[in-house]
């Protein structure tokens, strides 16, 4: 598991960096100050880009900095750092990184443990909504350590708007969600279709004019009926209760 080499004192949060090689020497601070690595093991990691380049941006938004185990290593360690502001490593496709694990390993089996459950975090939409959002790094461990919620934090929803015809209402509703979603960083995905697509999603809500709700409670999980789809302030209670009651 990644928190078997995880500490929560190696999770910083909104770190400011003013380049890569700041994003990687505040990453790697914990790990230093706890003697898993050398200092020459920071070293090694900024020259590797230099020499070859950002490799260890792996996916956008992501950097995995590392070296070579005889380059400063102690013992097997793994850091996470959220930047306050972004930062170019030299990657077109994957810049700007925000999210940095500075990764330390002793062994090759400890190398692929770490690496697979890695991977598998990375896909989790609901981890980076949890990091942008979370302000409380002892949540962001537990949620790691236990792969669920706890208390305040929601889960990523998936919701659908539907109408008549799937063009301006439904359109019009789904603009207005999202704004409500951005402007509350609400954890919640949003689509939209015809009312005779409902049977094609597997979604975790359905949102649709109050008129409707009728032809749809029997095929949705959990149905919202809006009023007035210009009226925020009803859009922004609706949703909250959703998300407190799920």
């Amino acid at each position: 598991m990644l928190s078997d080499y995880l500490k929560k004192d190696w999770i910083k949060l909104d770190v400011v960096a003013k380049n890569w090689e700041e994003a990687i020497e505040q990453s790697a601070d914990g790990l230093l100050k706890d003697k898993v690595i050398e200092n020459r093991y920071i070293d090694a990691m900024k020259k590797a880009v230099k020499d070859i380049g950002p490799y260890f941006v792996i996916t956008k938004n992501v950097a995995l900095p590392h070296a070579k185990s005889e380059e400063g290593v102690l013992q097997t360690g793994l850091s996470l750092v959220t930047l306050k502001n972004p930062v170019n490593f030299g990657n077109i496709e994957n810049d700007p990184v925000r999210y940095i694990f500075c990764l330390a390993v002793k062994s090759s089996n400890e190398h692929i443990e770490i690496l697979r459950d890695l991977s598998e975090i990375l896909e989790d939409k609901n981890f980076f909504w949890i990091l942008d959002n979370e302000k409380n790094k002892e949540k962001i461990y537990e949620y790691i350590k236990n792969k669920k919620i706890c208390e305040g934090v929601y889960i990523m929803r998936r919701g659908l708007v539907v109408c008549r015809t799937g063009m301006g209402s439904s359109m019009m509703l789904r603009i207005k969600l999202e704004q409500v979603i951005s402007e509350n960083k609400f954890p919640i995905e949003m689509e939209h279709d015809v009312l005779s697509a409902l049977s094609n999603y597997d979604v975790d809500f359905v949102v649709t004019m109050s008129d409707l709700v009728e032809q749809v409670e029997s095929e949705a999980k959990y149905i919202i009926g809006i009023e007035d789809l210009m009226n925020k302030e009803e859009i922004k209670v609706k949703l909250e209760k959703y998300l407190d009651n799920n």
